[in-house]
């Protein structure tokens, strides 16, 4: 009985994260994102052990997890390319001088946006906000226009320059699905991790394959959306220079 459900919700949480994993990559690419030349792979993690493990526990993991996937010994469809995943691994960190040049490149994280992407978010958030403050002009003009007291002409002043309104909207409509996603996959990874370690399925390479996706998945956009944090930071502060401006002179004009 138990084991039936374990596997129902293991079946659910693969379709569910190979979902999700399209549908982050799908806005990525309309973010002008290139997620093919984003490829993260993270061979500690395929071993099963940490980053400052030693070159001994490197051999050890490799050793033990070989022994469960290899094809002559499992019969998963998915054993072969485990096994090719986990030689892959072992053969850069076992040798000193390929670890440490793994461990430059990708270990820190730094996996980083291309400047043409970057200006292609910038040209596309300003694009967005100042279509969007320039129907706030339009409703600003026609209703003042019929502003009975000075009262009610300044609220409507105060209205238009809180430009913070408008930002927050932009920032919400292109990147609100990004940052959504990528919690959806940490969720998504936590509870595969808690299934994987289930009495009845702690051996289901299926869901080992999902974690490993969810894995590099997560790995690849949470550098990517700190990147995305830092335009929307550089945003802000421009936006922020010209309406404040923009405010000072408005106000300065009453």
């Amino acid at each position: 009985m138990y084991q039936n459900r374990a596997e129902k919700q293991s079946k659910k949480l693969i379709a569910d994260s190979h979902r999700i994993i399209a549908e982050i990559e799908a806005h990525a690419k309309s973010l002008g994102i290139d997620t093919k030349n984003m490829q993260f792979k993270d061979y500690y993690r395929i071993l099963g052990i940490s980053s400052k493990s030693s070159q001994m526990q490197i051999r050890e993991a490799y050793i033990k997890s070989i022994k469960k996937s290899h094809p002559d010994v499992n019969k998963s469809e998915n054993a072969h390319a485990i096994s090719e995943r986990l030689n892959e691994a072992y053969s850069t960190l076992k040798d000193r001088n390929l670890r440490e040049d793994y461990d430059r490149k990708f270990v820190d994280g730094s996996v980083k946006l291309n400047p043409s992407a970057t200006s292609f978010m910038i040209n596309r958030f300003m694009s967005r906000y100042n279509a969007l403050r320039n129907k706030d002009i339009q409703d600003f003009n026609m209703r003042s226009a019929s502003a009975r007291t000075r009262d009610s002409y300044l609220s409507l002043i105060e209205e238009f320059i809180d430009w913070k309104g408008r930002f927050n909207q932009v920032n919400s409509e292109i990147f609100g699905k990004l940052y959504d996603d990528l919690s959806s996959i940490k969720r998504l990874k936590k509870f595969n991790e808690s299934l994987l370690k289930t009495k009845n399925i702690h051996n289901d390479l299926q869901l080992a394959e999902n974690l490993y996706l969810l894995s590099n998945t997560e790995k690849k956009y949470d550098s990517v959306v700190k990147d995305i944090k830092k335009i929307s930071r550089s945003i802000e502060t421009k936006i922020a220079e010209n309406e404040n401006i923009m405010s000072s002179k408005i106000r300065y004009g009453l």
